[in-house]
């Protein structure tokens, strides 16, 4: 565009003379001195044009030891009053001026001498910093000239790396408990000054708006300032709506959120404004939420917000009712439609708290205050009928003010068994399993009871004596005996067993576990494998079955195996297997498939370690790695040569706090699609595990496998399965 302008201009310009040479000599003013004229107004008009803003980076370090300062740096142009305004970004001091202008460049630092120099900037087409080195004085004592007298102390943003002007410091000297005075420093915008003595300790408090704030003991170094870094308090936006807790529908409501200590947030919601959104501090001190609305009951609750949540969890419904709802119970006999007496329990799923719970009521009745935004089960038992238990919303799916549920109890016609467990010390219900055995026939069954208060019902259909065992997580198991040789119709044989806390026996449970061998290429079983089969923790070998390719082997429920299969001319294949996980999936069968050394030793050949690859990582940024680099086909064991590098990221990781990694394992598609996910996130956390043992905070690192579904290549070729078997560290 300016180009186009400058060339327009020049032909103007051109035309002009064209036309004045003809008037020449009737022109009371020499040629040549209006030539030149118009030649000085070109070029202004023309340098006027090349003055494009551009960003410039400066970068200040010390002169001797080349270390990179964070100093205090102005730059003014010429024939101007006011300084152009820039910021730090990491190590660098940015701002934007023109090319072809005179701008003075003043840099203070403490204990070096000050920079005064004039520079004309132009653009740079490497992006290379302008880069200016501080003399530091020849000695510490020497005070600096431009900073002046007493000691600097310098209230820096941690994030950005610039000063804090708002910033406030108190000081005390503890051996008298006095207040230090300090005051502006009159060099540095945004610096303080304090006579303090170098072998003091003293106490410092520095707050600053926004900011988290800074209390320490403070021991000066003489000859250099003090830097404080402030972190940013960390904040929260939240949503909050009222609405009616029967229609659902939108209600105006004022909030008030407030911790009872400091901070307090309050605002109100209308029919066209429906959401009431803050912005909150995050922290560790609870918050209380109250919500008033014209008509309604006033709402109270307590909102934890130690950690920043998610778009989802940030977002608050209010249901509000204008009165209390309540739940009307009536117990009758199917048989009759005549009512009984009966125990009535309502349990607020919400909080795990009884609503009411009445033995015996009379007529089976009970008039119970609800909770519209909460969840409830009723149970209703009486002697000789079937017991009933039920969510309350799978019969009131929305509630109204009064709510009538009519329970119609069955007689039992049949004998059965009523057992439940409870805690031998607070009496409170427990989950628990009963193995029952019949006397004559010794014929075991096995139930569950879940941690209610409602017994679990086992069918007799033979007059005998039954042992049950109680077995429950965390505690000793018990033993009891149930005499049911003479028994009539209907006749209930009742059981609590209560259980004393220990630590029960896990039953030894084994399973048939069947892995079969293919060839990654040709699908074919691959007969000819050694396969080894061991305990992890013991390394205890396991006898195991191996016959054309099919590998049969019994492993307890409650252990890890790990899993070898090695043939001359296949990868060697390492399989880890939790074998109560596989298990709760329901999986004893997997297919297994190695890849032959054939297609592998061109890709062994690429797999160069680079030690510097995460170098000049940035928040961000994403590095992917090639699986081979750290692996061995199908195994989650790390190479050893991938241990510097790891440990390189690690030392990066230490020298960096604010750098967060979330690292991602991906696999081909050859094979199981199930083990290609349990391998995929297996490897990540082996990665994880080795950072950490690095000292690397476990908060700092995130881990998951993503298996064979997010591929950078079709699945087509062994160089595209290449590309997808890799690992990738997502910078943050």
């Amino acid at each position: 565009m300016e180009f186009r302008h400058t060339q327009q201009l020049l032909g103007v310009t051109i035309l002009f003379l064209r036309k004045l040479t003809k008037f020449a000599p009737q022109s009371p003013y020499p040629m040549k001195s209006i030539l030149v004229v118009l030649l000085l107004l070109l070029g202004n008009i023309c340098s006027g044009f090349s003055q494009t803003p551009f960003r410039l980076s400066i970068e200040v370090r010390d002169k001797q030891t080349k270390h990179i300062l964070i100093p205090i740096i102005s730059i003014l142009p010429a024939n101007a009053s006011t300084e152009l305004t820039g910021y730090f970004e990491n190590d660098l001091f940015m701002v934007k001026v023109q090319a072809g202008i005179q701008y003075q460049v003043v840099v203070a630092f403490q204990e070096y001498k000050t920079y005064r120099q004039t520079h004309v900037f132009e653009p740079s087409k490497t992006n290379t910093p302008f880069l200016i080195e501080l003399e530091p004085l020849k000695t510490s004592s020497t005070p600096s000239p431009n900073l002046g007298a007493g000691h600097t102390i310098l209230v820096i943003n941690k994030a950005q790396k610039s000063i804090l002007a708002n910033a406030s410091i108190s000081l005390k000297d503890p051996r008298n408990g006095k207040i230090v005075a300090i005051e502006s420093h009159p060099n540095i915008r945004g610096g303080w000054k304090a006579d303090l003595q170098p072998n003091v300790s003293y106490e410092i408090e520095v707050k600053a708006p926004d900011f988290e704030t800074y209390r320490s003991i403070l021991k000066i170094n003489s000859g250099q300032a003090t830097e404080i870094a402030l972190s940013t308090i960390p904040k929260q936006e939240l949503s909050f709506q009222a609405i009616d807790a029967l229609t659902g529908q939108a209600i105006p409501a004022d909030f008030k959120l407030t911790d009872e200590i400091k901070e307090s947030y309050s605002g109100s919601t209308t029919s066209e404004q429906r959401l009431f959104m803050p912005t909150v501090v995050v922290q560790s001190q609870p918050y209380y939420l109250t919500v008033i609305a014209n008509g309604y009951r006033k709402y109270v609750t307590k909102l934890n917000l130690d950690a920043p949540q998610s778009s989802e969890r940030s977002s608050h419904i209010i249901r509000l009712s204008k009165s209390d709802v309540y739940l009307q119970v009536s117990t009758l006999a199917e048989n009759t439609n005549k009512p009984i007496a009966a125990t009535i329990r309502v349990v607020d799923k919400n909080d795990k708290r009884d609503i009411v719970s009445l033995k015996n009521a009379p007529d089976g009745r009970a008039s119970v205050p609800l909770n519209p935004a909460h969840h409830y089960v009723v149970e209703v038992t009486a002697d000789g009928f079937m017991p009933y238990q039920r969510a309350l919303e799978k019969s009131f799916p929305s509630l109204e003010e009064n709510n009538e549920l009519v329970v119609k109890l069955a007689p039992i016609t049949e004998n059965f068994l009523s057992l439940s467990a409870a805690d031998s010390t607070s009496g409170k219900p427990i989950s628990a399993k009963f193995r029952i055995t019949a006397n004559s026939t010794h014929q075991t069954s096995e139930i569950t009871a879940l941690a209610s208060a409602m017994p679990i019902k086992f069918k007799i259909t033979e007059p005998d004596i039954y042992q049950i065992e109680t077995i429950a997580a965390g505690y000793s198991s018990q033993k009891s005996i149930i005499d049911a040789e003479e028994m009539r119709m209907g006749q209930v044989f009742s059981l609590q067993a209560k259980l004393k806390a220990g630590r029960a026996a896990a039953p030894n449970i084994v399973k048939l576990f069947t892995l079969k061998y293919f060839d990654s290429q040709t699908q074919r079983p691959l007969v000819r494998l050694k396969v080894k089969v061991f305990e992890e923790s013991t390394r205890r070998a396991i006898p195991a079955k191996f016959y054309k390719g099919v590998l049969e082997v019994k492993l307890a429920l409650s252990k890890t195996y790990v899993i070898e299969a090695y043939h001359p001319n296949y990868e060697e294949n390492t399989l880890r297997i939790e074998t109560s996980v596989w298990a709760q999936r329901g999986e004893f069968l997997a297919n297994l498939y190695l890849l032959s050394l054939k297609h592998t030793t061109t890709s062994a050949a690429k797999s160069v370690i680079n030690e510097r690859i995460f170098d000049n990582i940035k928040t961000g940024q994403s590095v992917t790695i090639e699986d081979n680099v750290y692996f061995d086909q199908s195994s989650y064991i790390l190479r050893p040569e991938s241990h510097g590098q790891l440990t390189r990221l690690a030392n990066i990781m230490l020298q960096n706090p604010a750098i967060q990694i979330e690292i991602v394992g991906h696999t081909d598609n050859v094979g199981d699609s199930r083990l290609n996910q349990t391998l995929s996130e297996q490897r990540a956390k082996v990665i994880a595990s080795f950072l950490t043992n690095l000292q690397v905070p476990e908060n700092r690192i995130k881990h998951r496998g993503e298996g064979a579904s997010k591929p950078l290549a079709p699945n087509d070729s062994e160089e595209n399965r290449q590309r997808n078997r890799r690992v990738q560290f997502l910078v943050k």
